[in-house]
């Protein structure tokens, strides 16, 4: 069943995601709507005049009340205006399947803006919104799109030939919520090596089983020990599966003792658990943490983690119930 919550603020590295305001109407009209080179592979014309801007976004703005409306302005926070829209259409109930589209001033393009917001409307759809299968199109002349929609995680499908509205060709990308979210890995245990490199060696120092009760999936426990000084550090963790839970805790989860934290330790024990993970099956990991801890945000960064978003947790969920309110959303591609 979908959970349509309507075009909420989404925020990621350099972006805000948000509902568009009267005030947008004119960078709107300077920025992309005009451009024939933005517009010429959408299937609305070039914006004649700022009135038709006007009528196009009060139009949206009035169908923010309907929860199953999604339109977003993309707005950088260094330049706080709106360079383009995003925007989740043609949503099919049976299947759960929705089709995202997406567009930005030339101005702004070859700035990773385009891969960012496409990346975090993703997430927001598969698992928010509980769409099963995502869905993008463009254009063969448009060929830069289908890299943004690769650099996504979408995969390349194939060519719908006569397929547009003016009998040209489309091709299509598509992403599930199982490429995401990992659904069918193995949860079994398995035994494991101690896995070391010059610095850290990992050990397993237990099998946590699954609690049905409290929705906690099984996972292992592996002490951080750094060889030198022969020093239990830290822990890390790899959880098994994929639940509501875990997108807001992560597959990973990792301590390291004050006095031995910013030592580069939770970043090599990370890559080397990295190992573990595949023999699970996993091909994208989710790692969070809380928006003003810099120094887990960091060891994401190291690793090569792509910074999805901020999500407000829940006010059922445990750790809202615990203090926490917001989450930065990593995924890992290993």
């Amino acid at each position: 069943m979908l959970n349509h919550i309507g075009t909420q603020t989404i925020e990621t590295g350099n972006l805000f995601i948000r509902r568009f305001k009267k005030q947008d109407i004119k960078d709107a009209f300077n920025n992309w709507v005009t451009e024939k080179e933005v517009v010429k592979f959408l299937s609305c014309p070039v914006h004649s005049s700022i009135e038709v801007t006007a009528s196009v976004i009060t139009d949206w703005i009035q169908c923010y009340e309907k929860h199953d409306f999604y339109q977003w302005a993309i707005v950088p926070k260094d330049y706080k205006k709106a360079i383009g829209t995003i925007s989740i259409m043609n949503i099919q109930n049976t299947p759960k399947r929705c089709e995202i589209g997406y567009c930005i001033g030339k101005d702004y393009w070859g700035k990773g803006y385009t891969t960012e917001a496409l990346k975090a409307v993703i997430h927001y759809a598969l698992f928010d919104i509980n769409f099963n299968r995502v869905e993008a199109m463009f254009y063969p002349l448009y060929k830069n799109s289908g890299k943004v929609m690769s650099k996504a995680g979408m995969q390349y499908e194939g060519l719908f030939r006569k397929y547009a509205e003016d009998n040209s060709d489309k091709i299509i990308y598509s992403i599930l919520q199982q490429d995401l979210f990992n659904k069918n890995i193995k949860q079994e245990f398995i035994k494991t090596p101690i896995y070391s490199d010059s610095v850290i060696e990992l050990r397993c120092s237990n099998h946590v089983p699954a609690n049905t009760a409290k929705k906690h999936l099984p996972y292992y426990v592996f002490s951080i020990k750094v060889i030198q000084q022969n020093s239990i550090v830290g822990v890390i963790h790899l959880r098994l599966g994929f639940n509501e839970g875990i997108y807001y805790c992560g597959h990973i989860g990792y301590l390291v003792d004050d006095k031995y934290q910013n030592k580069g330790y939770a970043t090599r024990a990370c890559l080397l658990i990295k190992e573990l993970a595949k023999q699970h099956g996993y091909k994208n990991l989710l790692i969070t943490n809380n928006p003003e801890n810099i120094a887990s945000r960091k060891v994401c960064e190291k690793i090569g983690a792509d910074f999805i978003r901020v999500v407000e947790l829940p006010v059922y969920n445990e750790l809202r119930k615990q203090g926490e309110s917001f989450k930065c959303i990593y995924q890992w591609q290993i």
